[in-house]
């Protein structure tokens, strides 16, 4: 299969019905393909379409090894087969009904833990695998291995889902821009595909971010000027968030340095709401203050 002469950025480069050692073999780090009649270096990666698999040129090596990672990681989470029914059994009965409740039922969350593990088991062995046998042993290791870890996932994650819609039946009491606020929260905790987006690490200190919003309710009871005061802070912190990433060009709004003052950002509120609780972490408005300034620096 030729490697060089192709049509351009986003050409196709090679086409097969699969990817394998023998037709379109290892991906090479680079292809000389022809752009205007000008020879130039492109970085070439797997992709995916409905019934073929192509070589493609890429601008840059990031936009390859990103693609490379995608198209590796969608045919391990086909081969990831789980039974929904099978990964929630044994769970409580208040957790079962929980994920019930769930928008998508567990189906969907289950479905965002198959990514998850495929991704956290691609992380550990490559990210960008480029030899087909080498991604063979990856699809491989999803199909045997994928299901038991995914049933460890459901397990760990059950007692942030119950957290969660318990909290939501009883915010669906209350009113005010706080609770629209709170609402917003258990979206972050566990909107659709947030387990996805923000890894299982956070998932189990869910539970204590959940108890400290009732602290919270109770406190805007027993004394709503103290809990308007906190909140202030809350929104401080939140505002210079806001602000750094508008400062942050788009491929580093996603970065660790601010994922990590998000998750730091749920801490405060513990600290602030729910202090008996505990936190992960030491943390402060000068703390953060201090992360996303290093966030900022660190841009490049």
């Amino acid at each position: 299969i030729p490697m060089s002469g192709g049509s351009g950025l986003g050409g196709v480069l090679a086409r097969s019905d699969s990817w394998t050692s023998e037709g379109i073999g290892v991906v090479p780090d680079t292809v000389e393909t022809v752009i205007d009649g000008q020879t130039v270096h492109t970085f070439p990666a797997i992709v995916l379409e409905k019934s073929s698999v192509v070589l493609k040129a890429f601008p840059t090596k990031q936009a390859a090894d990103a693609q490379q990672f995608k198209a590796v990681l969608t045919l391990m989470t086909r081969a990831c087969s789980v039974n929904a029914n099978q990964m929630v059994k044994g769970l409580s009965l208040r957790q079962r009904v929980a994920m019930d409740s769930l928008p998508n039922g567990p189906g969907g969350l289950i479905e965002d833990i198959v990514a998850v593990v495929c991704r956290d088991m691609l992380i550990a062995k490559g990210p960008v695998i480029k030899d087909p046998d080498r991604c063979d042993d990856m699809i491989e290791a999803a199909r045997s291995e994928g299901p038991g870890k995914v049933r460890q996932y459901v397990v760990a994650v059950a007692p942030a889902v119950l957290a969660v819609a318990d909290m939501r039946a009883e915010l669906a009491s209350w009113t005010g821009d706080a609770i629209d606020d709170m609402r917003k929260q258990l979206d972050f905790y566990l909107g659709p595909h947030a387990i996805a987006r923000n890894g299982m690490a956070a998932m189990r200190h869910v539970p204590r971010y959940v108890a400290a919003m009732q602290a919270r309710l109770e406190l805007m009871s027993s004394d709503p000027d103290k809990e308007a005061d906190l909140d202030d802070q809350v929104r401080e912190a939140e505002q210079m968030y806001e602000a750094t990433l508008r400062k942050l060009p788009q491929n580093r709004q996603a970065s660790p340095q601010m994922k990590k003052v998000r998750w730091m950002i749920e801490e405060f509120r513990v600290s602030l709401f729910a202090q008996n609780l505990g936190t992960a972490q030491s943390v402060s408005l000068q703390r953060i203050r201090k992360q996303l300034d290093k966030a900022l620096s660190a841009r490049g």
